[in-house]
């Protein structure tokens, strides 16, 4: 195991925002529960759509983009308070 020194832009418990040395733009971890979580939901949409629920497919579609929207918000007001420029 190497040990590294990151810096911390957020404190939040699931999502923080990190900045790993020799990266250019910081990222935000993703705990494995919520990992865990996010591949569920892709995978109750892929079933969905095996059995032509449309509807089921989309809901949970949504909700999984909802989600990953969610991190992204985080992480773009934690780089517009540090000064720092966004990837999108």
């Amino acid at each position: 195991m190497t040990q590294i020194t990151l810096e911390q832009l957020s404190d939040r418990i699931d999502g923080p925002v990190l900045h790993y040395p020799g990266r250019r733009f910081p990222g935000v971890l993703i705990q494995g529960d919520s990992l865990h979580g996010f591949v569920t939901m892709a995978e109750a949409i892929v079933m969905a759509l095996d059995q032509r629920d449309l509807q089921s497919a989309r809901d949970e579609a949504e909700e999984l983009r909802d989600m990953f929207r969610a991190h992204i918000e985080h992480d773009d007001s934690v780089l517009r308070a540090t000064g720092r420029p966004s990837p999108g």
